[in-house]
């Protein structure tokens, strides 16, 4: 049994970012709008979308994954790391690992010489928990950057205990759900005291609306980290062709689409993948999809293939590293085996950490290019599939 809690202590700390101390930033907020409100600011959202997609695409996510022209890869997806990290670092509770960014500061960032402001008056941290979430624009070029904060980690904390009871609800651990809840001790019973603060992706929705309603001359790009990539995807999803989503290492959302947001597979086989993108390291999203059934169906899948192995992964078969792969591991007792599970779950919890991102997104080569340049499929995005051209 100690061995078990030990494995469920590294495979939950899966994300991100110890921060430095900072001040108290205020009060965390109750609902955005009263009910009446909303209704009457979403009409007014929706004619103003029904104007169509604003021209001159910053978010141009071809053009940013295949660094076309030279140089947009690593600008655009420097924004959105410091964005990341910035709302991981002033989120509330500061119980993560420090991530160092370079320009990151509470006011905002620069990527570039451009400098992209915090509006704090976006700022979502809600008492006990749910869903958390900063607004970060560059008002020269009317873009703006919707961040969703990925999982705490501190199984003292109230809020973590939340989040941790939401990605037992939606099946993160596939077919081992059940018995990671009960080692942690998110039992049903356990998470029914939170029952009210779980319908996170109401939440998303909910904000998204209001940061629209107040931004409507600007591009949004929806992002995040974990929990909050997924978050981001599942909102754009609910608003195909106007919101583009572009994530790293998202939960796996095909029990969100089809139990929360009523998704058919009809539906979510229309979306517009190449708009709702999650860029991985092959091994945390590769055993994400042999145990999420389905994992990132619904969206586009782009591997960091040019990265070091982590300690936990040596002597694990690579996930997508052969026309086998998939066959290997579908025949393996791993899914639903918990003892089984063990090696490749601490070796996915090691993967998955953000400041490993950090390195890995950004990282140059000899000419100042990227030096991992993603590798992008809808065929990454699920096990049960035969293996396509990756483009």
């Amino acid at each position: 049994m100690r061995l078990f809690l030990r494995f469920l202590t590294l495979v939950v700390r899966l994300s991100t970012a110890r921060s430095q101390s900072y001040p108290p930033h205020g009060e965390a907020e109750d609902d955005i709008l009263e009910e009446h409100a909303l209704n009457t600011q979403l009409l007014q959202v929706s004619h103003a979308l029904h104007r169509g997609p604003i021209s001159g695409d910053f978010w141009d996510l071809k053009a940013i994954l295949t660094d076309s022209p030279p140089g947009a890869f690593l600008s655009r997806m420097g924004v959105l790391v410091q964005a990341v990290s910035l709302t991981y670092n002033t989120s509330r509770p500061l119980d993560n690992n420090s991530t160092s960014t370079g320009s990151a500061g509470e006011a905002g960032f620069s990527v570039d010489g451009v400098k992209w402001e915090r509006l704090r008056e976006f700022d979502r941290d809600p008492t006990p928990g749910g869903v958390f979430a900063r607004v970060f624009v560059d008002r020269q070029s009317k873009a703006g950057v919707v961040v969703f904060k990925g999982i705490c980690t501190n199984p003292h904390l109230e809020q973590c205990q939340i989040d941790q009871c939401y990605l037992i609800r939606i099946q993160n651990y596939g077919l081992l759900s059940p018995i990671v809840a009960r080692l942690g001790g998110f039992s049903p019973e356990a998470c029914a005291q939170h029952q009210q603060h779980l319908d996170y992706t109401a939440q998303a929705n909910q904000f998204i609306h209001q940061v629209q309603i107040s931004l409507p001359e600007y591009q949004l790009l929806l992002t995040g980290h974990s929990l909050g990539g997924m978050l981001a995807i599942v909102t754009a999803a609910q608003q195909p062709n106007l919101l583009k989503a572009l994530t790293f290492a998202p939960t796996p959302f095909n029990v969100v689409m089809k139990q929360e947001l009523n998704f058919s597979q009809e539906q979510i086989r229309a979306l517009p993948v190449n708009e709702l993108v999650a860029t991985c390291d092959p091994y945390d999203c590769g055993i994400n999809a042999v145990y999420a059934q389905q994992a990132r169906a619904g969206s586009e899948t782009c591997l960091y293939l040019h990265t070091e192995e982590p300690a936990p992964c040596q002597g694990l078969v690579l996930p997508y590293g052969s026309t086998t792969w998939r066959e290997q591991v579908s025949n393996s007792p791993n899914s639903t085996n918990i003892t089984a599970a063990i090696p490749e779950l601490l070796c996915k919890g090691s993967a998955h950490r953000w400041r490993r991102y950090v390195d890995v997104v950004l990282r140059r080569n000899s000419q100042g290019r990227p030096a991992n340049l993603p590798v992008c499929s809808t065929d990454f995005s699920v096990l049960e599939t035969a293996l396509q051209t990756a483009r």
